[in-house]
């Protein structure tokens, strides 16, 4: 399990659970979901939303398989939703699009990930850890990143919300070792949760708007 930045880097890497854990809790036992609900993960102080004066705390964003908190969100649940609520949903995923291009890029550019590691625990961990600090490094670097991941080897997305898949897709980056989380059981979100959620709901509507995505299935707007 990882945390993804924009530009498709592991800013933090959870590795060596074991097997298929059936819900989020793979999250909340590891050290960085553990640092989170201490309030230890270093992360910065509330701020304004762009152009707004609503305060609201840097979030974590995850699909189904992590619980709602007032520091992470999720998509909304359903298939009956407002246009504001469609358009919530489409804004994470058009995000979590940054986590899939960076798993992809890794398992295309590592033959490793094409199979499964035989290699004992505490072997695997470190080779895990190792591509993830080296596909950092070549992502950043000088001359390496334009190899390591050209212009175009990762999804496009353009103004009018036409994605162009990246090459990583067509090499099979699809990783073999590699599985998705389950979803986790429904269950009650912290008001404060839905709160922080509600406001991100309201402000990809408004201040936080791009044009395209009044076009999406579900959305109108009435003039």
């Amino acid at each position: 399990m990882a945390v993804v930045d924009s530009r498709y880097l592991f800013t933090l890497v959870d590795v060596g659970a074991p097997g298929r854990l059936s819900d989020g809790g793979i999250f909340k036992d590891s050290p960085i979901g553990q640092r989170l609900n201490k309030g230890k993960l270093n992360l910065p102080r509330a701020q304004q939303l762009p152009g707004t004066s609503t305060l609201v705390p840097h979030v974590f964003i995850g699909d189904e398989a992590f619980q709602l908190r007032p520091d992470f969100l999720r998509p909304l649940p359903g298939t009956r939703k407002r246009p504001e609520e469609v358009i919530y949903n489409y804004r994470l995923s058009r995000a979590r699009r940054c986590v899939e291009n960076a798993f992809g890029i890794l398992a295309s550019r590592w033959s490793i990930y094409d199979r499964r590691i035989n290699l004992e625990p505490e072997n695997a961990e470190n080779v895990v850890k190792a591509t993830c600090a080296l596909h950092n490094f070549l992502c950043i670097s000088t001359g390496a990143a334009a190899h390591y991941c050209p212009p175009g080897y990762a999804d496009v997305e353009d103004t009018f919300g036409n994605v162009r898949e990246g090459a990583w897709r067509a090499e099979g980056g699809g990783g073999a070792a590699m599985f998705q989380l389950q979803g986790t059981k429904a269950r009650k979100s912290a008001q404060s949760a839905v709160r922080v959620r509600a406001e991100f709901v309201n402000f990809f509507s408004n201040e936080g708007q791009v044009s395209w995505q009044w076009n999406l299935p579900g959305v109108h707007v009435v003039q």
